[in-house]
């Protein structure tokens, strides 16, 4: 399961480069990309295969570590990173 499967906000390798830069797992990363594409607590949790208590535990854990208050600041997160840590060759 990848962010770019279902869109294009960021290719494959782009993903992978910067779930590993921020030093996500690959269990938060698949639970970023869900949540990405606009899934609840319940559909992320089928997604994955997990309980809908351990998923909002492991999103409870992504808000510590990103320092967000809720989904929409830790997609804001994501993106501010993405925009630091791959700035273009040239700048």
């Amino acid at each position: 399961m990848n962010i770019s499967d279902n869109d294009d906000l960021y290719s494959k390798r782009d993903w992978k480069r910067l779930m590993r830069d921020l030093g996500f797992s690959p269990r938060q990363e698949q639970i970023l990309a869900c949540l990405v594409r606009g899934e609840s607590d319940k559909q992320i949790a089928a997604s994955i295969g997990m309980a809908t208590p351990t998923a909002r535990t492991q999103m409870g854990r992504l808000f510590e570590k990103s320092d967000a208050q809720d989904r929409v600041a830790l997609i804001r997160y994501l993106m501010h990173k993405s925009k630091v840590t791959h700035r273009p060759a040239n700048h």
